[in-house]
């Protein structure tokens, strides 16, 4: 697993990713909709940060580095980390809390 940027203190308590992060982890392969549920609660929790006044740059790296997660625990819930042939790129911003980022799943032939 990559190094993650932590979330912003301003925003950490409110997402609780611990908590999601183990309701994501609780079905072997995972459920589409614990994943549609997070999103939805990490949606709800940055508007009303927003709304109480938060920082927008704290907003804008919460977002991505919740996004980072959620995706590197559906990449390791499905095991597709110990595909030898698979490969997951961070492309711009990606793990740096940028906005304007992109992800790429890779095949190599092992032949």
């Amino acid at each position: 697993m990559p190094t993650l940027r932590p979330l912003p203190e301003s925003i950490q308590q409110r997402l609780d990713w611990e908590a999601q992060e183990q309701r994501l982890r609780a079905h072997s392969p995972p459920h589409r909709q614990t994943y549609v549920d997070t999103l939805n609660h990490v949606r709800q929790a940055l508007e009303t940060a927003f709304a109480e006044g938060c920082a927008v740059t704290d907003l804008v790296q919460a977002r991505a580095a919740t996004m980072d997660r959620l995706l590197i625990t559906a990449w390791e819930a499905m095991d597709l980390h110990r595909e030898k042939a698979l490969g997951l790129a961070a492309v711009g911003g990606v793990w740096t809390g940028r906005p304007a980022s992109g992800i790429g799943c890779g095949y190599r032939d092992p032949v």
